[in-house]
């Protein structure tokens, strides 16, 4: 896991890509923008390019072990999530430069990333 700020704030922020980034271990710069409307599809596609592959793992099925994705209630925007990273269901890394959202509870649920083969081509 590499430690990757977010450079980008408020409704068109990329919590969500520098969070992955993190996870992945890469720069920001190395992974595609993932906008709002399309987030998963984009997210895929970016950690596709990394061989990693996305899984939704919903909370009601209890908490993932290893690292993977969260979201908590954003400090700063009403009604918007903000994506950090979590090891063993505890978070371990904001990307917000506030680092504020250590002690805020997590919710919907995570995405798990589970390792690809490279093409053999």
């Amino acid at each position: 896991m590499k430690r990757v700020l977010q450079t980008k704030f408020g409704m068109e922020g990329n919590c969500l890509t520098a969070a992955l980034a993190s996870l992945l271990g890469v720069e920001l710069a190395d992974v595609a923008e993932i906008p709002e409307d399309r987030w998963w599809q984009r997210m895929e596609e970016a950690a596709h390019a990394h061989h990693h592959h996305p899984i939704w793992h919903p909370m009601d099925i209890g908490i993932p072990r290893g690292f993977c994705l969260g979201s908590v209630k954003s400090p700063r925007l009403d009604g918007q999530t903000h994506s950090v990273v979590v090891l063993d269901g505890n978070i371990i890394w904001d990307p917000h430069p506030d680092q504020d959202a250590y002690t805020l509870p997590l919710v919907e649920g995570f995405i798990v990333f589970v390792p690809l083969l490279p093409d053999k081509a």
